[in-house]
C-alpha cells in the first residue's frame, strides 16, 4: 500500500479521472469503520482505496492506496477475499455493499407472499402493481398460479366499476321498478366486487 495524505486526492501515477467506484466494502468494529473502494472501469480494476476514521465526524484517520494495474483478476481476487479475512479476524463486521444490486432480496420475499399481499393492488395493471411492490410480474403471475387465480382481476374489476356507476344512475330513476332492479343488480355487482379482493 502507498499511504496518502487525505483522499480524494490524484496523485500521479494514479489519476482516478477515469475511473468509477466498482465495489464499496466497508467494517465497523464499534466507532471504527474501515472502508475499502475499488476503483477502475468497464472490464478492468485498476486500484483500491482504503480509508480508516471514526464513525462520528468521518474524520480520516489514514489512506492508503493499492495499485492493481500489473496484478491478474485471481491476484485482485485473492487480496480481497484475504482482506475481508483479515477485518473478520480483527473484530470488525462487515456491512453491505451499498453498489450491489441485492437480487437475493426480492426473490426472497417473494417466496413469502401470499394472494392477500397483492389483492390491494388488484385495481391495477400487473405491471403498473409489480412496479409499486418492486417485483417482476413473473413473481406475481406464480403467486396468483399458486393461490389458483388464473387471471390478474385488473379487467374485471374495471368492468364491474363502469357496471356499478352505470346502475348507480338508473337509482335516480322515477320508475320505482327500475330503481329496485337497480338497487338489486348494484348489490350483485358489489358482491362481485367484495369476491375478487
Amino acid at each position: 500500500p502507498i499511504p496518502i495524505s487525505a483522499w480524494p486526492v490524484t496523485p500521479s501515477p494514479y489519476s482516478c479521472s477515469c475511473c468509477q467506484t466498482l465495489r464499496e466494502i466497508a467494517h465497523v468494529n464499534g466507532a471504527h469503520v474501515m472502508k475499502l473502494e475499488v476503483h477502475g472501469s468497464l472490464g478492468v480494476i485498476s486500484h483500491a482505496v482504503l480509508q480508516k476514521f471514526f464513525v462520528y465526524g468521518h474524520r480520516n484517520l489514514e489512506s492508503h492506496m493499492f495499485d492493481f494495474c500489473n496484478e491478474t483478476i485471481w491476484k485482485v481476487k485473492q487480496f480481497l477475499i484475504e482482506y475481508c479475512e483479515d477485518r473478520k479476524r480483527e473484530g470488525y463486521t462487515m456491512l453491505p455493499d451499498p453498489l450491489s444490486k441485492q437480487k437475493g432480496y426480492p426473490r426472497e420475499r417473494t417466496g413469502k407472499m401470499k394472494l392477500k399481499d397483492l389483492s390491494e393492488y388488484f385495481h391495477l395493471p400487473m405491471w403498473v402493481a409489480a412496479k409499486e411492490m418492486k417485483i417482476c410480474q413473473s413473481a406475481i403471475k406464480g403467486i396468483c398460479r399458486k393461490a389458483g387465480l388464473k387471471r390478474w382481476p385488473h379487467r374485471k374489476i374495471r368492468s364491474i366499476q363502469r357496471k356499478i356507476a352505470k346502475t348507480k344512475e338508473q337509482l335516480g330513476s322515477g320508475n320505482a321498478d327500475e330503481r329496485s332492479s337497480a338497487l338489486t343488480q348494484l348489490q350483485e355487482l358489489q358482491r362481485k366486487l367484495s369476491n375478487i379482493y
